[in-house]
């Protein structure tokens, strides 16, 4: 496979590298809600670049990036996995429980909502939050369109 040459634009700039450079792992869960939400995928996989891209470059609100802080029921302790509130398509709401290795430059994807009721339930027991929902599948090539 070739990048076209804007691909090959996009691949030379260091402000599109959250594009190309990092490794995006997913669980089953996450695995499983793109598989049955086929027509998210676009949008999901677009929230999880964007997460990236705020992490990297320190853009993003702490409240948006972090939004178990929100959860008085959650104890910040147990937290191996910190909530995003992505944006909503307005019919869908991204939200995802995700770690972010700078070191490694790779996004685990632990679990994720496309329901906001169902977040707000589950998230402030914890859920997604505490503990690894599975072991992680990598999908960069699929969410980044190119081979590595």
């Amino acid at each position: 496979m070739y990048l076209s040459a804007f691909g090959q634009f996009l691949f030379e700039h260091e402000k599109y590298k959250h594009l190309f450079a990092t490794t995006y792992l997913v669980s089953k869960q996450v695995a499983n809600m793109l598989q049955h939400n086929h027509h998210q995928l676009l949008f999901v996989h677009q929230q999880m670049r964007e997460l990236v891209k705020k992490l990297k470059h320190e853009e993003g609100d702490m409240g948006v990036l972090y939004h178990e802080k929100s959860f008085k029921t959650i104890d910040v302790r147990k937290v191996k996995y910190h909530l995003y509130k992505g944006a909503s398509n307005g019919q869908t709401a991204f939200r995802l429980a995700y770690r972010y290795d700078e070191k490694e430059d790779c996004l685990y994807a632990n679990y994720l909502w496309l329901d906001h009721n169902r977040y707000e339930r589950e998230a402030e027991r914890g859920k997604g939050i505490y503990e690894e929902d599975s072991e992680f599948i990598d999908i960069t090539k699929q969410l980044a369109g190119v081979g590595r």
